[in-house]
């Protein structure tokens, strides 16, 4: 059954409740709660001040159906869908930048770096490629014993990346027997299933106790094709869409393809041609059916293209392998010392199928036939003598004797955390814990099947040479593919070493209670490495020099306390003050590559009377630099440009000829000046349990969020266009006056202003042919230009109630977020980023009724997702479209259970759990959103229709 158990600060010296309605006997043998301190805290026995936690137990999170804990957690209404996910909802199989296809956690909606993710409260190796992030997907539902979500700052607890809050799981520490399980889930589009092992034992030897427990899990899951799912295709014209088959001089070809050439003069694009708008300021000719030699200029057939859908050639869900292994050890080693280790390890493989081996975005694969070449065509309309022109070739129909283009995203995770836990004086508890950590993963993986798409690849030259006829349908021979096809890498590395000592106890006795205290400190070390190579140029050698291979370390120094002081018990007998406790907390950490932060918390709890108990906090957070960030050698660009756009009106930088054109460098991607992401949060709300109507439970939380120095590549090529964003932009903009006796190829003789955006980065060099003659600098790199504001209410409340035919729970949570506004730079107007495509949507909500009687349980979910508006720039057959409203989303979820426990009548039945649950019960198709290349919004609603997983599992003892 479903359940939520509140936490909250006002009752923070108790154990955490849970609604009583919770029946259902758990199989499993002997289970005893290891973990000492609650999320939020680094006290002993008491819970977070201030703050509220939603907790979802091991009922809840096996009533959601979903298949690992990223798609649990999500199931929350504080969570919002933006951020990396498996999925490929762009149109390429490099997944935005999501290389690695990982998942992330995006509490509030702010940033998924802005959201902490823990094992049992330890951090864990970072994940990615060309982003570093925490992957949500940790550890297997088998291994869950509940996750603990505080969606409240927490850096002056954790340090970085907790500026929205943190999301905790908590695993299964001790069971005595072994449990067998199974899941099958299924849709319209694909299926998936999991088998997973858990068993425990414990022990005495000579009176020391020792437990330990191991669960492994196995899944495997088929990819869900593009084409197979409407609202992904390219041609939208039945929901009112564009053709996106084909947008001027980019379309996905059929065999044959087609040529294209700009209808202006000049070999400039023209007017839209009327005759075939969606072909803009270019015409095409289709090349002849059925073509193997060189076609005449009079059998193309002008004014139409050879078309297929790429959708039907990629996938939207890859394939997926997944192994999962999670174990816990505690011994006793003394009367007062415990040894424990926690290690989890997790080993993916995802296969995504691609129309392009080459994560290119375009659809067409674009051949540049050069004059005087064996097929170039003479006598083509508007292309002049000695012009070239493009062949839009389809590959993947070409390349039947080659490998499947599929790009393969193998991870593994390791993490290992061995410590000690002892009492050292009175009720003083210490501990030491050492984490080790390591990801490895490949972002991109075309291992013998990448070709190059570049103007000056293999392929092009193979066909100016006369080797490939780019006009012929038939399949290209082996040693045609010998000729171009390569190896495109991106393999990543990140270790982790995590070192804490901490100590917690009682300091001294209030009337209204113990005074306890913790302290400690921390250090880390982080390694993060990446080495790049693809197959490149006319002899497609594969090039490993002229790409990244990057390696960044880290040090982190971090030193942290905090103090828990009731300041008014229930034995005091104060007035409409039966508690009142005060928590308040200091984290200073120190990082080797930005330099010092120091965080404070303070939270209040008050409890009114049995009834009403009320609680805030307040408090700053922040979010480090991800070392890809800040490292020129994993990605940077230093490009000139001879002859950019500036109508900015600045004197100081020089105009050529007195045109508004200007000599530029514009250098992007890492950069090491770059410093903290700052928070500030607080929080009030109330918890009410009215003694007059037990079972009910309701909390509220307004919370307030200002999120700063927000780290973003700043809009470099438009710094120029005009004297408001040369004024805005400026501390980005650097003059470089005329200097005598510059001499190109010596640095020595450049302008010191110029000088250091010349060094260190990796492409764009051959651009770089009159360093002399550059007199601006554009710097894109990442800055700390963003912030931030948002603020909302979270709304829980649940009510259970006995029957005599069973018990009936009535629950829901939802999230109202009342105001959301971005600036993207100091000087810029702050912006509405609420209820808008791509932002946080501002309501939220999941409610549910449940009955249970003896081993049946019910659970009825609704899920609601507000209505926003889709303001993305579209234009259809060259007609820009206006804005539209998308209409709220509303799915039901159901879940049926049985659980025997160790009374039940068939032996065969005892510790037996049998359930199914089918998502989106109604089959609720979503919102219709047209936005570029599809017409759903894949961050708000999903085009799967029912969902249904059939689950069983089986404990011996």
């Amino acid at each position: 059954m479903f359940v939520l158990a509140m936490m909250s600060g006002a009752a923070a010296a108790q154990e955490v409740e849970q609604d009583p309605v919770v029946a259902v006997e758990e199989p499993v043998g002997e289970v005893d709660e290891i973990v000492v301190t609650g999320t939020g805290t680094n006290i002993s026995g008491v819970k977070p001040v201030g703050s509220e936690a939603v907790v979802m137990d091991r009922e809840a999170i096996l009533a959601t159906g979903r298949n690992n804990v990223a798609e649990i957690v999500r199931t929350l209404p504080q969570l919002q869908n933006l951020g990396f996910d498996e999925a490929a909802t762009g149109a390429n199989a490099h997944a935005g930048g999501n290389g690695n296809r990982g998942t992330t956690l995006n509490l509030r909606g702010i940033g998924s770096n802005a959201t902490l993710i823990l094992v049992d409260g330890h951090r864990v190796a970072p994940s990615g490629a060309a982003n570093s992030f925490t992957d949500a997907v940790q550890v297997p539902v088998a291994a869950l014993e509940r996750v603990e979500v505080v969606a409240d700052g927490a850096s002056a607890i954790y340090g970085s990346d907790a500026i929205s809050g943190v999301v905790n799981y908590v695993l299964r520490k001790k069971m005595n027997g072994i449990e067998l399980g199974g899941r099958y889930n299924f849709s319209k589009y694909n299926d998936e299933y999991a088998l997973s092992a858990t068993g425990g034992t414990s022990w005495s030897i000579g009176g020391r106790e020792g437990s330990i427990i191991v669960a492994y899990e196995h899944s495997e899951r088929t990819a869900i094709a593009r084409g197979k799912v409407p609202y992904l295709r390219q041609d939208l014209r039945r929901y009112g869409g564009a053709d996106f088959r084909i947008v001027g001089n980019v379309a996905s070809p059929g065999n044959p393809g087609n040529i294209v050439v700009p209808s202006g003069p000049g070999g400039a694009p023209g007017a839209p041609n009327p005759a075939f708008p969606e072909a803009g300021g270019y015409t095409y000719y289709a090349i002849p059916a059925g073509t193997t030699g060189i076609p005449s200029v009079g059998s193309l057939v002008p004014n139409t293209a050879n078309l297929v859908d790429r959708a039907d050639y990629e996938d939207l869900l890859p394939q997926s392998s997944r192994d999962q292994v999670v174990a816990y050890l505690n011994q006793e080693l003394t009367d007062t010392i415990s040894l424990y280790n926690q290690t989890f390890y997790n080993e993916r493989e995802l296969s995504t199928r691609t129309f392009l081996p080459n994560n290119s975005s375009a659809s067409s694969f674009d051949i540049t036939i050069q004059p005087g070449t064996p097929y170039y065509i003479s006598g083509l309309p508007n292309v002049a003598p000695g012009q070239s022109y493009v062949v839009q070739y389809n590959l993947a129909e070409h390349a039947t004797d080659a490998p499947d283009f599929i790009n393969i995203n193998p991870d593994k995770t390791l993490s290992t955390t061995t410590g000690l836990r002892a009492r050292v004086a009175g009720d003083w508890e210490g501990e030491l814990y050492y984490t080790y950590g390591q990801n490895r993963t490949c972002g991109v993986c075309y291992i013998g099947n990448f070709v190059n798409g570049e103007s000056d690849s293999a392929f092009n030259a193979a066909v100016n040479a006369g080797l490939i006829n780019p006009y012929s349908v038939t399949p290209l021979t082996r040693s045609q593919l010998d000729l171009v096809l390569g190896t495109n890498f991106q393999y990543a590395q990140n270790y982790f070493h995590d070192s804490v000592l901490k100590f917690n106890g009682s300091l001294f006795d209030l009337p209204g209670g113990t005074v306890k205290a913790a302290f400690g400190g921390e250090y880390t070390f982080t390694i993060n490495r990446l080495q790049n190579g693809a197959s490149r140029g006319p002899r497609n050698i594969l090039d490993t020099e002229n790409d990244a291979n990057s390696r960044r370390s880290r040090t982190q120094w971090a030193a942290f306390g905090e103090v828990y002081v009731p300041l008014v018990g229930a034995e005091m007998d104060v007035p409409l003050v039966q508690e009142l406790i005060v928590n308040a907390a200091v984290r200073y950490d120190h990082y080797s590559d930005f330099g010092d932060t120091v965080n404070p918390k303070i939270g209040i709890g008050w409890k009114v009377n049995r009834s009403l108990a009320l609680r805030g906090s307040w408090g700053t957070s922040f979010r480090a630099p991800g070392m890809p960030e800040l490292e020129p050698g994993l990605f940077s660009v230093a490009a000139q440009i001879p002859f950019f756009p500036n109508n900015s009106g600045r004197s100081d930088i020089d105009l050529i000829a007195g045109q508004p054109f200007s000599n530029v460098l514009l250098r992007l991607g890492g950069n090491p000046e770059l410093k903290a992401e700052k928070g500030t949060t607080w929080s009030i709300g109330g918890d009410f349990t009215p003694e007059f109507l037990p079972g009910l439970r309701v909390s509220a939380t307004y919370y307030n969020i200002e999120y700063k120095d927000q780290i973003l590549g700043p809009p470099a090529g438009n710094y120029l266009a005009n004297p408001a964003n040369a004024s805005t932009y400026s501390q980005f903009i650097i003059p470089v006056p005329a200097r005598a006796g510059c001499v190109n190829g010596s640095p020595s003789t450049y302008d010191p202003s110029l000088a250091p955006f010349l060094e260190n980065f990796l492409y764009g060099g051959a651009s770089i042919t009159d360093p002399c003659g550059i007199r601006v600098v554009l710097d894109g790199r990442y800055q700390n230009v963003a912030s931030a504001v948002q603020n909302g209410i979270d709304v829980q409340a649940s009510y259970s109630v006995d029957t005599g035919i069973g018990t009936v729970l009535i629950g829901g949570n939802f999230t109202k977020i009342l105001k959301n506004e971005q600036r993207q730079a100091p000087g810029l107007p702050a912006f509405d980023a609420l209820d808008r495509i791509n932002y946080p949507i501002s309501f939220r909500a999941r409610g549910n009724l449940g009955y249970v009687r003896g081993p049946f349980s019910a659970n009825l979910f609704v899920n609601h997702v507000g209505g926003y508006l889709n303001d993305q720039p579209l234009t259809i057959r060259n007609v820009i479209q206006p804005n539209s409203e998308v209409p709220s989303w509303t799915t039901f979820d159901l879940n049926l259970g049985l659980s025997f426990g160790e009374d039940a009548r068939w032996s065969f039945m005892r510790g037996t759990r049998l359930s199914a649950t089918i998502q989106n019960l109604f089959d609720a198709k979503p919102p219709i959103v047209l936005s570029g290349g599809s017409a759903i919004d894949m961050r708000n609603a999903n085009p799967y229709g029912p969902i249904v997983q059939l689950a069983l599992t089986k404990t011996f003892r």
